[in-house]
């Protein structure tokens, strides 16, 4: 993102995202793959982060914050994400994984 005119602080709020992201597919999916995307033209960075895990079972609960399956968790994974993000996206079936999608802007549009 430096090389792509990001200021520091746009660089550690997604950065701090993806690894919000990242870390839950490792607790919770067992693992998984990220893919980083740079949008043609544009000044976006996009990652998507995929897991073969149980899924998410309520969404709308778990991007409240708090909300955690684990004892000990400050339970900010995605409502965190969301918040550092620019745009966040979330598919997850049950029995099956998740995939979120963040976008992240690299500097300030003219």
């Amino acid at each position: 993102m430096q090389d792509m005119g990001a200021r520091p602080s746009m660089q550690t709020r997604f950065v701090t995202a993806v690894s919000e992201i990242a870390r839950n597919a490792v607790v919770h999916g067992g693992g998984g793959m990220l893919d980083v995307f740079r949008f043609a033209g544009d000044r976006m960075i996009g990652v998507a982060v995929t897991d073969m895990g149980p899924g998410i079972e309520d969404l709308d609960e778990a991007f409240t914050d708090g909300f955690t399956t684990l004892s000990g968790s400050m339970g900010r994974g995605l409502g965190g994400a969301r918040r550092l993000a620019r745009q966040i996206e979330v598919d997850s079936i049950l029995g099956k994984g998740t995939t979120v999608r963040l976008v992240g802007q690299t500097q300030l549009r003219p």
